[in-house]
């Protein structure tokens, strides 16, 4: 079987981040299908929220990797990347979001999904506001915690950060990465 060459992985890159832009993901459409039968059940629409998170995510890593192969071997840094087109579906996400909180006010992960979703968007205080609600409704929210820890850092606010990710810690002690970002901010 012949391994398909650059121009052809770039087509196909280019057809799968179309097909994203004008169909969505099988998931996203099953789900808005789930939301559309029962539109009060909140675990639909918070699943669908999570989707199109995620929808989002591999958008951007489909133009990242199109960008990469795109890239001429003289170019000395990355080509600056158009991710515009992802904003309305975290957009979407965060309206599946506050669907929840309307059905269900105390829906349980809600406020960490909108915290990352705004981190996402590049909307650290908004996120912040999500993962501290999140961390008031439930103490013990070990992603609320790393979270916000990590929103912290990438604020440039490392005190704030690290008390976060030492909570997070004592929440779950054996979670690696939370191990890196604890030694990368402690040294």
């Amino acid at each position: 079987m012949k391994l398909m060459d650059k121009a052809g992985t770039i087509a196909l890159l280019e057809l799968q981040i179309k097909t994203i832009d004008e169909q969505g993901t099988d998931q996203v459409v099953q789900l808005k299908e789930s939301v559309e039968k029962d539109p009060k059940n909140a675990e639909n629409h918070f699943d669908l929220g999570v989707a199109y998170n995620q929808m989002a995510l591999n958008r951007n890593y489909l133009i990242t990797e199109k960008a990469r192969l795109e890239m001429q071997e003289d170019m000395e840094e990355f080509p600056p990347l158009d991710f515009s087109g992802t904003t309305p579906i975290y957009g979407k996400a965060l309206e599946a979001f506050e669907k929840v909180l309307e059905l269900e006010p105390e829906y349980y992960g809600v406020h960490t999904q909108m915290g990352i979703t705004y981190g996402n968007l590049q909307q650290l205080d908004k996120a912040v506001e999500c993962y501290k609600k999140a961390l008031d409704d439930d103490p013990e929210d070990f992603s609320a915690a790393y979270y916000l820890g990590i929103t912290y850092k990438d604020m440039g606010q490392n005190e704030q950060a690290l008390l976060y990710l030492k909570k997070a810690q004592e929440l779950n002690p054996e979670d690696e990465m939370l191990q890196e970002d604890l030694a990368e901010l402690e040294q």
